[in-house]
């Protein structure tokens, strides 16, 4: 078969940003001519079709509007059918230039401005985005006409999934100034008619984006004041409570950060466009158009303490549920015995496709086109491999072995603790023990948290150097047993909840008998590595801590920036993961009682940090704050400072030097290994890079350990 080749233009200078529609017969591209302003090109828009070039948009901005320009950013695209071919313009933007003064005579200043929306670090972080921001038209290749369906009040559109339906959604973007201090963000969308590009408010200050129907119609919306779900024509503008007649809570019931409960979740819609709802357990069939009452189709997920959610796995119709030979797929995942199951609904009946045993099932995948479908299967002792079956489950198979060494080396057996903090409520926990566990020895123990980990019970842990916590296969295959307790919180109080909740299980665990409560340590990092850093300042029963990146004192880091993302700190005490709840003027009592710096002087454990000196979470001198706090008052304390490293550790090599420090910490204080130089005369600059300190002391050198662990 010979090919051909089809010369089209070669006026231009630059060209860029092909596309192509999905049946190949139409393409469209920019370019552009000039070729002496190459930091100022001006671009034009092309549409090819039936072998006929056509210019749609010049460099006078031609069937733009007036004053704006083609933005060189944003490719062309086309909509499933290539009747539209969408385009980006911005207004321009014209600066009088300074000839007077050189680049280098220019004052370089950040002006930072208390009315500011965003303020200047986020600015920095998101430049491109503000930098090349612009605004959606379309060109119809049919009817030949222009339509500009994005103006500059709206900063994101939320289309169907073939770029078709008359009606999208567009947002305003979320009030900025709030930003700083407020949770969860909002804004407003509009209902915009994409025939004639007219906007019509649809929902003010919403907290969570709309989903579009699959036809079109409607838009599903949770409103997390009402904690509701509801449905809006997108026609009339009729609103609709979808799930109010229901005796069940279709938001967060455990929720307990100091802000409105999110909804438990969206899980598609089926087949016949009706949305799939999630409750703590079970999964609600509800109709938009409210022509039939919701379901619950799962039936006993509450009775059972089984949750069951859809999964979305096709990634061009995200927000549709997936199917399994005419069934859809439902997961399980029981929430007394942590293990996971797969089922088919079908005819209203729940078929089990993958018995729940004692495995964790994770990462489902399914062909494209036919009937392959591929899970993970993994608990503490299995390695997660891929397992592969097709459409009707007849058989299973393992298809890869990633670690067959595992059998060669010390593993170890994983455990749920269940014990009541000191006021009374129920908690669960995680207990990993080594595999060769003689109940009548006394071990080691080092307890880990952050939040709830209880649900990864059978989770799979590949024994690696660490980027900021302890590694339970590590520690069980060298004779240490591993706590995880799960935390909850009251309001204003993560402090005191943190010592409910993880020394009571820690003295609950003790009662087994095979704890050596002489010998026990904790280790947390960022949430967890402030609570390591708390709990030393009230209770002495811990003979080490590690923190990493911890946040010692709430003032200040309340009025600090997440580098990362330019984003103030102070949402996160009002409303967030701190759950103070108020603002440092309102609750500064508050602020004093939990923050670690003002304890230093109770601590009697040695306390070890990593806090990087490029963490774009918690602002690095966190760390130096209580570095020098406890130095001050001369307690035992190290600061490990990785170059150029994040909040967590990313370079291999220093997630292994992380590794080898943690642990000949740990071995000191609890197995009484002799102490590496970099503890007991530490490492100076002029030895940085050349002796890492990791040799052991030959001869016994002074180490300070606590009078007491009680």
């Amino acid at each position: 078969m010979s090919k051909s080749r089809t010369t089209i233009d070669t006026s231009h200078y630059v060209y860029e940003k092909l596309s192509v529609d999905k049946t190949g017969k139409q393409f469209s591209f920019i370019s552009a001519k000039d070729s002496t302003a190459v930091d100022s090109l001006k671009f034009e828009v092309f549409y090819y079709t039936n072998e006929k070039l056509t210019r749609l948009i010049d460099t006078l901005g031609r069937n733009l509007r007036d004053h704006w320009e083609l933005s060189k950013d944003q490719s062309p695209s086309f909509s499933e059918s290539g009747d539209r071919l969408f385009f980006n313009s911005k207004p321009i933007l014209a600066y009088a230039k300074d000839t007077i003064l050189l680049e280098d005579e220019k004052p370089q200043v950040d002006v930072w401005n208390w009315q500011d929306k965003i303020i200047q670090p986020e600015q920095k972080s998101r430049f491109d985005e503000l930098n090349k921001k612009s605004y959606t038209s379309y060109y119809d290749t049919t009817k030949k006409i222009y339509v500009d369906i994005q103006d500059e009040t709206i900063n994101e559109l939320i289309f169907d999934n073939n770029k078709e339906q008359r009606y999208i959604l567009g947002f305003t973007g979320y009030n900025d100034l709030e930003r700083s201090w407020n949770l969860p963000w909002k804004g407003d969308f509009y209902i915009i008619d994409t025939y004639t590009g007219e906007k019509r408010l649809g929902l003010r200050n919403a907290g969570l984006d709309p989903i579009l129907s699959p036809d079109g119609k409607y838009a599903l919306y949770y409103d997390l004041s009402g904690k509701n779900w509801f449905s809006i024509n997108l026609s009339t503008t009729k609103k609709v409570n979808l799930t109010n007649t229901l005796d069940v809570a279709f938001y967060n019931e455990d929720e307990d950060r100091p802000m409105l409960p999110y909804p438990y979740g969206f899980g598609g819609f089926d087949k016949e466009g009706n949305a799939l709802l999630f409750d703590k357990y079970d999964i609600w069939k509800v109709s938009l158009s409210t022509q039939s009452i919701p379901v619950n189709i799962t039936g006993n997920g509450r009775k059972n303490e089984t949750e069951y959610r859809t999964q979305r796995l096709d990634k061009e119709n995200k927000n549709m549920a997936s199917y399994i030979g005419g069934s859809l797929m439902i997961t399980s995942f029981s929430k007394k015995t942590k293990a996971s199951g797969l089922y088919g609904l079908k005819n209203n009946r729940l078929q089990e496709k993958i018995k729940p045993t004692e495995f964790f099932i994770n990462q489902y995948r399914k062909a494209k086109k036919g009937t392959i479908f591929t899970f993970r299967k993994q608990n503490f002792n299995t390695f997660q491999d891929v397992h592969v079956t097709n459409n009707n489950f007849s058989t299973i198979a393992q298809i890869t072995e990633a670690n067959p060494h595992k059998k060669e080396f010390k593993w170890g057996t994983a455990e749920l603790f269940s014990w009541k903090t000191y006021d009374g409520k129920p908690l669960e926990g995680i207990v990993y023990k080594p595999e060769d566990f003689d109940p009548s020895k006394k071990y080691p123990l080092i307890t880990y948290f952050y939040e709830k980990r209880s649900d990864s019970y059978r989770r799979y842990y590949t024994p690696r150097p660490s980027a900021s916590i302890v590694n339970p296969s590590y520690l069980v295959s060298n004779d240490y047993i591993m706590f995880v307790p799960d935390i909850v919180y009251e309001d204003g109080k993560p402090g005191p909840s943190a010592y409910n909740c993880i020394v009571s299980g820690v003295e609950a665990l003790e009662q087994s008998g095979y704890i050596d409560r002489k010998n026990m340590a904790i280790q947390g990092q960022s949430w967890g590595g402030y609570q390591v850093a708390y709990l030393i300042t009230v209770t002495n029963k811990f003979k080490a801590a590690m923190a990493g990146a911890p946040v010692s004192n709430m003032t200040s880091a309340y009025g600090g920036i997440r580098w990362q993302s330019g984003l103030s700190r102070a949402f996160q005490y009002e409303k967030s993961q701190s759950r103070i709840g108020k603002n440092l003027w309102d609750g500064f009592d508050l602020y004093i009682e939990n923050s670690p710096l003002f304890g230093i002087p109770k601590i009697q454990t040695p306390l070890l940090m990593m806090h990087n000196d490029n963490d774009g979470a918690v602002p690095y001198y966190q760390g130096i704050e209580m570095f020098m706090g406890m130095r001050r008052l001369q307690k035992p304390v190290w600061l490990l400072v990785y170059n150029d490293e994040g909040h967590n550790l990313r370079k291999e090599k220093n997630k292994q030097d992380l590794s080898i420090r943690m642990m000949q910490f740990f071995d000191h204080y609890l197995k009484r290994e002799p102490a590496p130089k970099w503890m007991t005369k530490g490492v100076s600059r002029v030895e940085k890079g050349k002796d890492f300190g990791y040799d052991l002391e030959e001869t016994e050198t002074k180490m300070v350990i606590p009078s007491s662990n009680e």
